[in-house]
């Protein structure tokens, strides 16, 4: 089973969060929420309390298959921050796992510490231009690498099909006429985003600064 960590601080986007839970653990994909705060209870960005799996801390020598983080500004804000995160972060980039950042984390976690480098990747609003690192493309996601990054909490869903496809892949336990994430995706009758991988992209005004396209 894969397996993913969920980085959250007090002030996460519970919409954000709790989709992607959803989503990953209807595809039997594991994941563990990790408070990076000091304690296991956690307030969302809304006022919803979040009793978590365990502390980072206590997580620092295991090596997962992807993390993941989601937005909300208070929550960005520390995990952007926080020296412990982004080491965290940038030993599972190191050992070639995935990262999945949806909303201002993108930009506010990965691209502050310059951990895309020539990635591409998009995230909430405008605050790409706050950074030099990684390259900024317009679409809901964008799969590029070791890296995959949703728009905002429109495309949540969408985010964490993204995020388990690439763990997953066309696996099919639930029917011998499609794949799971499609099992998964009719189930709940959504209509899903599909076009996020970067070599599928032909229209380069979509990346204006990505002069590799």
């Amino acid at each position: 089973m894969k397996k993913v960590a969920l980085l959250l601080s007090s002030g996460f986007e519970e919409g954000e969060a709790i989709n992607v839970i959803d989503i990953l653990r209807r595809l039997n994909i594991s994941v563990t929420v990790l408070s990076c705060d000091k304690n296991y209870y956690l307030m969302s960005y809304h006022g919803v309390n979040l009793y978590v799996d365990d502390l980072l801390d206590n997580q620092r020598n295991f090596k997962f298959d992807a993390i993941a983080l989601v937005g909300g500004p208070p929550n960005t804000d520390k995990l952007g921050s926080d020296k412990t995160v982004i080491q965290f972060i940038q030993e599972h980039i190191d050992s070639g796992a995935y990262i999945g950042a949806l909303c201002s984390s993108g930009a506010k976690v990965l691209a502050r510490n310059s951990l895309l480098s020539e990635h591409h990747y998009v995230c909430c609003g405008n605050l790409h231009r706050n950074y030099d690192d990684g390259l900024y493309v317009d679409q809901p996601v964008v799969i590029d690498g070791q890296f995959v990054t949703g728009q905002d909490y429109g495309v949540t869903i969408d985010f964490a099909f993204a995020l388990a496809s690439v763990l997953i892949g066309k696996r099919r336990t639930r029917s011998p006429e499609m794949d799971d994430i499609d099992w998964v995706a009719k189930h709940i009758n959504y209509n899903r985003f599909t076009n996020y991988h970067m070599n599928s992209i032909t229209d380069k005004s979509l990346a204006p600064h990505a002069s590799s396209l």
